[in-house]
């Protein structure tokens, strides 16, 4: 027997090793992944997304839904466009400013992602901007999001 051959049953346990390597890594990473998201998402204030969460339909099977309802207290019209900003900042949102339209309104749109372990919420909210930087109009929508 050549050295550099190994028996049938060496190269089984090799590839059976591999595999749980792999396994154990996958689970690794995910776990990994799941703590970062817990993390960075306890850094936020979520009282945006629970006010949210209150006018959204109770069935677990969302798809998309319009939960503008819940935002128009928190933000109303004439708010400052950068009052609005900093508080949906506070509560997780990354927003970014759109191209102004013909009519001088420009709009700022903001998302949030939310994961959990299987599924998770996207937030989107899009803020109708008037002349003096001041809210004028508002939209906001929940995606359900599963892997």
């Amino acid at each position: 027997m050549n050295a550099r051959q190994l028996s049938p049953g060496a190269c089984v346990a090799l590839l059976a090793g591999a595999v749980i390597a792999t396994s154990v890594a996958m689970a690794a990473a995910f776990i990994v992944s799941s703590l970062y998201q817990d993390y960075r998402n306890s850094r936020y204030d979520d009282e945006l997304v629970r006010q949210l969460r209150s006018v959204a339909p109770r069935s677990g099977q969302i798809d998309a839904a319009d939960v503008t309802a819940g935002l128009v207290d928190v933000i109303p019209d004439g708010m400052a466009a950068d009052h609005a900003s900093r508080y949906l900042s506070a509560n997780g949102f990354l927003c970014a400013a759109t191209a102004e339209t013909l009519r001088d309104r420009a709009e700022s749109v903001c998302s949030r992602v939310i994961k959990r372990l299987v599924c998770g919420e996207e937030w989107t909210i899009r803020l109708g901007l008037g002349r003096e930087r001041t809210i004028v109009d508002r939209k906001a929508n929940l995606r359900s999001i599963c892997v």
